[in-house]
């Protein structure tokens, strides 16, 4: 790969050099019309295979390419090249047939703007502006986090960086420059469940429906949704929520030498209350998991994505019968996906398991086993692996994770008032009484 020195050493009076990227004579012409006008210089190739080399060898101001260029090569392979060789040439990817995966693909790759045609050429000149006065368009990771300017992403906001990604969407940490203060917030694409164009929109019309009934849970552990919709063309739906400094409760587990007992039953509390909340308005989370639980310097807990929740009033938000992480699934959950806000309660024990003793419950290497495993198999006794666990949370954690759903915690305030019990105890004092009534309620390990 070439990088060419003199690239980013031209004199700011040029005029700036764009390069067009289209298999199709016409567009080319209308762009290059349109650039012209605006005092643009412009260089253009049929394909990718004439492009590599004017990228290589021209300073270049911006790329504008076409996502299909002719048989065998894409914009998508293009701008991959292109960030090999200019890692800050932006680029603006066009298409005719846009597709949800393929904005989220290019956005990931480092492209400027994702747009469908035909488009408005208001709106196009708006977005060559951007990325021409924008040095850091298509920087990533570090690189962006040490730049006050951002490359633009669908809803009208800036992207810094991924915070995470999983099966529902893909999460951004973006910053809303009309703001006085340029707040941080995650951003959240949603990715479509379905191939067919009529249950694709389906699925983001009921995704959008449980965003809105979320929205309406306020709750200090909740992640906070601040709005919602479907952005340009595309129709991409996102979700954007207040951003959590700090990471997941995984981060929590694997360095879990820093708190005590109390202390981590403390953030299970927190997310028991989270999952009350949610309880009241009749909403089953079913993937409650450590990725799902943000926690910050002070180990407050937030409960996020809600992606697969049952909602008391919508259909399924997926097909498949087991819907949640294996790991972390109710025995119930693998026998049907209409689970209710008990299998919540048996999840949360799997990862207040995880998190008191530094290993899951279950182990298995196949859904199959697990499935086995999480409706047969009793854990390892905790008192077994770490002879001072405290007794009063281990009957907390055995009727959390009981295999039937009647003999669990009934709802999560019940839970949530067990654990401030145990957190308010004295640490010097066993409740005798309390031991005893456990026991004569089944309520022990067994």
């Amino acid at each position: 790969t070439l990088n060419m020195p003199w690239v980013h050493q031209r004199d700011p009076a040029m005029p700036s050099r764009v390069l067009i990227v289209d298999d199709e004579h016409t567009m080319r012409q209308l762009l290059r019309t349109h650039l012209k006008r605006q005092s643009y210089e412009v260089l253009e190739s049929e394909n990718a295979e004439a492009a590599l080399p004017v990228v290589r060898t021209e300073a270049l101001d911006l790329v504008i390419t076409d996502v299909n260029l002719g048989v065998g090569q894409t914009g998508m392979a293009l701008l991959q090249e292109i960030k090999k060789i200019q890692p800050d040439l932006p680029v603006i990817i066009m298409t005719g047939i846009p597709n949800i995966d393929d904005a989220i693909e290019c956005m990931k790759n480092g492209a400027v703007d994702y747009i469908s045609k035909p488009f408005k050429i208001k709106k196009l000149k708006k977005i060559i502006a951007t990325a021409l006065d924008d040095p850091t368009a298509s920087k990533t990771g570090t690189e962006l986090t040490q730049s006050t300017n951002y490359r633009r992403i669908l809803a009208g906001y800036q992207i810094i960086r991924t915070l995470g990604e999983g099966n529902v969407g893909t999460v951004y940490l973006v910053q809303d420059r009309n703001c006085e203060t340029e707040k941080l917030h995650a951003l959240k694409i949603l990715k479509p469940f379905f191939k067919s164009e009529e249950r694709k929109r389906n699925a983001l019309e009921r995704l959008l429906r449980e965003a809105e009934a979320i929205e309406g849970l306020k709750h200090p552990n909740i992640v906070g949704v601040i709005e919602y919709g479907l952005a340009e063309e595309e129709l991409v739906p996102y979700i954007l929520m207040e951003y959590i400094e700090g990471g997941s409760l995984r981060n929590v587990i694997t360095d879990d030498d820093n708190i005590d007992y109390k202390q981590k039953a403390e953030i299970i509390r927190q997310v028991a209350s989270a999952l009350a909340a949610v309880h009241k308005h009749n909403i089953c989370h079913r993937d409650i998991k450590p990725a799902n639980i943000l926690i910050n310097d002070a180990y407050d807990a937030k409960l996020t994505d809600f992606g697969i929740a049952l909602m008391p009033d919508s259909s399924l938000t997926m097909t498949a019968n087991i819907v949640g992480t294996p790991v972390y699934l109710s025995p119930e959950g693998f026998k049907s996906s209409k689970v209710d806000h008990r299998s919540d309660i048996f999840s949360l024990g799997t990862v207040t398991y995880e998190l008191m003793l530094g290993q899951r419950p279950f182990v298995a290497e196949s859904i199959a086993r697990y499935a086995t495993s999480i409706q047969t198999e009793c854990p390892i006794e905790p008192r077994k692996l770490r002879p001072d666990f405290p007794p009063r949370l281990q009957f907390i954690l055995a009727r959390m994770m009981k295999k039937d759903p009647d003999e669990r915690y009934n709802d999560a305030t019940e839970l949530v008032d067990d654990i401030q019990e145990y957190i308010d105890a004295p640490p010097s004092r066993t409740n005798i009484l309390s031991l005893l009534v456990d026991r004569l309620r089944h309520h022990d390990w067994r």
